[in-house]
């Protein structure tokens, strides 16, 4: 994978927890939306009044809010007046999914163009909005992916979250001087996107506002912006020089990550908060200034550091180097510090260091071994993620958890030991460890999450610990070598999908108190036999489930 690869595929991937524990809730907020969105004119004591492909509602000041349209026009003039109201609101979703729709006009008298309001009208190709327009709200456009050019008259003076998501074939926008605030993700995943003027209105670039414009070559960051966001040019590709204005005091995580053009940036002094790293996957960054009087910043041999917290911050992706010995003075590893440094075999950590950030590690390539010192008690998110070439580290006795992801794809990894003391392992910690085939859990482990080693195909046996009472989802799918699984007494649950495609497993005991079993817990399992004590509930879903089992000798 290539560095730009690694970033957008760490990004869907640190996600991915989130999103699957998210979809009950999301399909559960989505229905009760659309029930809320069908029902405000009614439930505010409106009457939604019908003429001809519109439905509308009357405002109390006597004007027309358009809440939906029928029709099935191409080309399509919004009237200003319905049934002798002045239509002054395009309302929330009124022409959400109207596939028909190529070219729009809003008519003047307009104020507001609300929440979902073109929202997926893919086939829209071009909009012109009156000059009495002040606010385009939230997912407006969104995933409007034939819009190629819009201009948002003067008068607006707020652009909403995610307003133009997903505008792909969106080369150039202009933002006038009267908006004084666009929301986080405004212009996301805007892949067409190559040129954007800030007005100097603006005082902050949001989260992910740029996010994933590929093709965004030319931007300016007026004097007026004192913080840019987390992610906001992450994956702008094309973004080879760019300055930063003595006015910004923060800069976001990822901020220009994965920005793959962009070789050399200068900080300067007024920024004082920089969280993480922001340059983490920008394969060739090379250089980064900061003054030698710079109050919260320095840099060494290249390298970025934070003063008060005695942080590294940075080493740039562009620096070649294959060892790299971090400085004695330093306590901290900074979150994705060392992110998509594809090139390094060998970093020397000293004692010193106590904390290590999130995803400082990742995309490691090369990297083949390693010692944590035992200062460190915790293992974060993502932490050696796809380092392919990992072979050993070292861990040390004082560290209580595993972070989710810590050693996804390490697919050189063979043998780790856990030490005493660890309670936890995180979400998808070692998946797609292939090589892995020992691994020793101790006793003081209580939680495993979910698909904690998916596709570990190497690992031939496992024990879990007493202490553990639940068998997450997914924890050992897709682990084709494994003939050996020893469940303490105390396990209570089997998820979904826990030992599917476990093809080399045989036999599996059961215990007594076991309550629920998942879906598929045992799907394409071809040479297991089930083993259960007659009358309880493993029997009964082994039955219902096509299950092959059978029951102890003494039974």
């Amino acid at each position: 994978m290539t560095a730009a690869q690694l970033f957008r595929y760490n990004a869907y991937n640190s996600q991915r927890r989130e999103n699957r524990k998210k979809n009950i809730g999301i399909l559960l907020f989505l229905l009760l939306t659309a029930f809320a969105y069908a029902g405000v004119a009614r439930a505010s004591g409106r009457d939604i009044l019908t003429s001809g492909d519109y439905k509308y509602v009357v405002l109390d000041d006597g004007t027309a809010e358009i809440v939906s349209y029928s029709g099935k026009d191409e080309f399509l003039v919004i009237p200003d007046m319905i049934n002798g109201n002045k239509v002054t609101s395009i309302g929330t979703k009124a022409f959400y999914q109207c596939h028909y729709l190529t070219e729009v006009t809003v008519p003047d008298g307009v104020t507001c163009i609300g929440k979902w309001a073109f929202d997926e009208c893919k086939y829209l190709r071009s909009i012109a909005l009156p000059g009495s327009l002040t606010v385009i709200e939230d997912r407006a456009f969104c995933y409007c992916y034939s819009l190629s050019g819009i201009t948002i008259p003067d008068s607006v003076t707020g652009i909403g979250e995610q307003a133009f998501y997903s505008c792909q074939s969106l080369k150039e926008i202009i933002i006038p001087g009267s908006v004084v605030h666009i929301g986080d993700k405004a212009f996301e995943d805007c892949k067409s996107l190559k040129s954007v003027s800030i007005p100097d209105s603006i005082t902050e670039i949001g989260n992910n506002m740029f996010y994933g414009c590929w093709n965004l070559r030319d931007v300016t960051i007026p004097e007026s912006i004192t913080s840019i966001g987390d992610y906001a040019f992450s994956g702008c590709d094309s973004l080879t020089g760019l300055t930063i204005p003595d006015s910004v005091e923060s800069i976001g995580e990822r901020a220009f990550g994965s920005c793959m053009s962009l070789t050399e940036i200068t900080i300067p002094d007024s920024v004082t908060d920089i969280r993480a790293n922001p340059f983490a996957y920008s394969s060739n960054l090379k250089k980064i200034t900061v003054s030698p009087d710079h109050p919260y910043l320095f840099t060494m041999d290249g390298v970025l550091f934070s003063k008060p917290d005695h942080r590294i911050v940075c080493f740039p992706n562009g620096i070649r180097a294959s060892y790299y010995a971090i400085p004695d003075s330093i306590q901290v590893i900074g979150t994705d510090a060392f992110s998509g440094c594809a090139s390094l075999y060998e970093i020397s950590i000293p004692d010193s260091v106590v904390m290590i950030g999130d995803g400082a590690f990742s995309g490691c390539e090369s990297l083949t071994g390693i010692a944590i010192p035992d200062g460190v008690t915790t293992l974060g998110k993502s932490l050696f993620w796809m380092c392919g070439s990992l072979e050993r580290v070292r861990i040390p006795d004082g560290i209580d958890c595993f972070g989710d992801y810590a050693f996804a794809w390490c697919k050189s990894l063979t043998n780790i030991t856990i030490p005493e003391g660890v309670t936890s392992i995180g979400y998808e910690a070692f998946l797609n460890c292939d090589s892995l085939y020992g691994i020793t859990i101790p006793d003081s482990v209580t939680t495993i999450e979910n698909g904690a080693f998916f596709g570990c195909s190497s690992l031939t046996e496992i024990a879990i610990p007493a202490g553990v009472t639940a068998i997450a989802h997914e924890t050992f799918r897709n682990c084709a070598s494994l003939t050996a699984v020893s469940i303490p007494d105390g396990i209570t649950s089997i998820g979904v999908d826990a030992f599917r495609n476990c093809k080399s497993l045989t036999s599996l005991t059961l215990p007594t108190c076991v309550q629920t079993i998942g879906r598929g817990a045992f799907r394409d399992c071809s040479s297991l036999t089930v083993v259960v004590t007659r009358g309880t509930f493993s029997e009964q879903y082994c039955k219902e489930n096509k299950v092959k089992y059978t029951y102890p000798e003494a039974d």
